[in-house]
């Protein structure tokens, strides 16, 4: 009777392992969240050395001087202060526009279009944060982030992981 019920447990315990996981479960979505709608993410660039970093998230790219390419239509962008002076460090940051360590400033959030010259059309949906908090996690080279941003009574969610590329500096 004994082997009964071990061998009843054993079989339970093999199942739950074959269902516990799935590899076929989608990944979360890198978007832009805005009043509902939800806004693709699909390129992440940092510029900056520790512990200052800017960091912009966007659905297109930004060409080699530093200008978006003409398929951007929403990015975000903030300034975030590493607790750590090498690295863009894991953590939890919080809005504070004094910028001391840990926390993330100069928050800009826009839905709109660049125009030819790369230039930003900001009459589109310019936002900018009063207050928020940056989740910042690393596993290798892909980051994640888990944003939330409020202005006014309205508040904007972002989620990103991926790489992040070096924001390519406009020549002078």
């Amino acid at each position: 009777m004994k082997k009964n019920h071990l061998f009843t447990l054993f079989i339970i315990i093999l199942s739950l392992g074959f269902t516990a996981c799935n590899s076929d479960d989608p990944q979360r979505a890198n978007t832009l969240t805005i009043n509902g709608e939800n806004f693709p993410l699909e390129k992440g660039y940092i510029q900056g050395d520790g512990p200052q970093y800017n960091i912009t998230l966007m659905n297109g790219a930004i060409d080699e001087n530093g200008r978006f390419n003409a398929e951007v239509t929403q990015y975000i962008y903030f300034e975030i202060t590493s607790t750590s002076a090498a690295a863009l460090a894991p953590g939890t940051y919080t809005f504070n526009p004094e910028e001391p360590s840990g926390t993330f400033s100069q928050i800009y959030i826009s839905r709109g279009n660049s125009t030819q010259d790369g230039e930003w059309n900001e009459n589109l949906g310019y936002f900018n944060a009063t207050s928020g908090t940056v989740v910042v996690s690393k596993s290798g080279d892909t980051y994640t982030f888990e944003c939330t941003f409020t202005f006014g009574d309205e508040t904007i969610t972002t989620y990103y992981a991926g790489t992040l590329e070096l924001m390519p500096v406009r020549p002078a």
